[in-house]
């Protein structure tokens, strides 16, 4: 049976399927859950493009990240619930860099047994990267992986 098991989300739509599963998965274990949002920290200078706004109009980075976190402690609260409905036991974690790699060092920092994950998730330059975290967590990670659909 599993004890320790990281969930990573970013409040997408697949990252709230593989919550779900989870729950259902686990429901009156003793497995322990660690609900982990990434902040992919901006990375300066930005190009000047037609898509790209002016660097005068992004907020400071502190700011960014004040707002990441407000936006992160409510997402992860809404997340809880149903694992907590489930009985299961859950805390939360928010890490700041890039999400595959802060991912897979909580892997391994955290001793955690398994992995649950949405194949896709958020992403400002859409379907392009789709997926991209999950195809390298599944392709990096030294425990097993659960990616929901």
């Amino acid at each position: 049976m599993l004890e320790k098991l990281l969930l990573a989300t970013d409040g997408s739509e697949y990252s709230n399927k593989a919550i779900a599963f989870a729950a259902r998965l686990l429901e009156k274990t003793p497995c322990k859950v660690t609900l982990l949002t990434v902040f992919e920290e901006p990375v300066y200078p930005m190009p000047q493009d037609e898509i790209t706004p002016p660097l005068q109009t992004i907020p400071p980075y502190e700011d960014m990240r004040e707002a990441f976190l407000d936006g992160a402690e409510v997402m992860l609260e809404k997340a809880k619930a149903p694992l907590r409905k489930a009985g299961v036991e859950v805390e939360t974690m928010v890490r700041f860099g890039h999400p595959a790699t802060e991912i897979l060092s909580e892997l391994d920092e955290g001793g955690y047994e398994m992995i649950v994950m949405g194949s896709h998730g958020r992403h400002v330059f859409g379907e392009v990267l789709l997926g991209s975290v999950s195809y390298r967590i599944s392709h990096h990670a030294k425990c097993p992986v659960l990616i929901v659909r």
